[in-house]
């Protein structure tokens, strides 16, 4: 639906702290507030459907650069791949059990809401309920079409998540070009280790 924009990711926040839901009535619950609405994520803005990258007005400086950072990595990975690696990015952050869109880019803003918990797959349970620290970052490499292929931790509450909506992780490191592909994507965990998204 138009206007709507931020993801409540009730049933992945929920779950922990241990209590389950059923996954369909939460996917109905997925977006409900405007666009540019300020989240508890520091004062930063969601984004919607129809609108840019990432808010424009009012977001801490602070993701503007992080968002700079992960295109710049992108490009670099995409050059030494000589292929687009993951054609799918987002930041997202959880806050108050629910969670919100901060930035996206790539073909499907809309199917990204939507089918988030479901697209999390094997991702789900670490990013979730695992304790991590800025920098770190998770595989899944059997996350087929939408299926999540990984995150990085951008800072409390801060995560980003990375996709290749047609290969699977295991088809894209099957490609010898996949290691020369990771060392933007290192530089960046360990850009975050040193200096997190606030």
């Amino acid at each position: 639906m138009p206007g709507e924009t931020v993801m409540l990711i009730q049933a992945a926040c929920v779950s922990r702290q241990g209590t389950h839901r059923q996954e369909s009535s939460d996917a109905k619950a997925l977006w409900n507030l405007a666009a540019n609405t300020e989240t508890p994520c520091g004062g930063l803005r969601a984004v919607g459907p129809s609108g840019p990258g990432f808010a424009e007005s009012g977001v801490n400086m602070r993701i503007d650069e992080a968002t700079d950072l992960i295109r710049l990595c992108a490009e670099k990975m995409n050059a030494q791949y000589e292929s687009v690696v993951f054609d799918e990015w987002a930041v997202v952050c959880f806050a108050r059990n629910r969670g919100f869109l901060l930035a996206y880019t790539g073909p499907r803003k809309e199917g990204f809401q939507k089918e988030f918990l479901s697209d999390a797959g094997r991702l789900r349970p670490s990013l979730f309920g695992g304790d991590h620290s800025p920098g770190d970052f998770e595989f899944a490499h059997d996350g087929i079409g939408t299926g999540f292929e990984s995150f990085t931790v951008l800072g409390s509450d801060l995560y980003l998540i990375w996709n290749n909506t047609v290969q699977s992780m295991d088809g894209i490191t099957r490609n010898p070009r996949w290691l020369g592909a990771q060392l933007p994507f290192i530089e960046l965990s360990e850009r975050l280790r040193v200096d997190p998204v606030v």
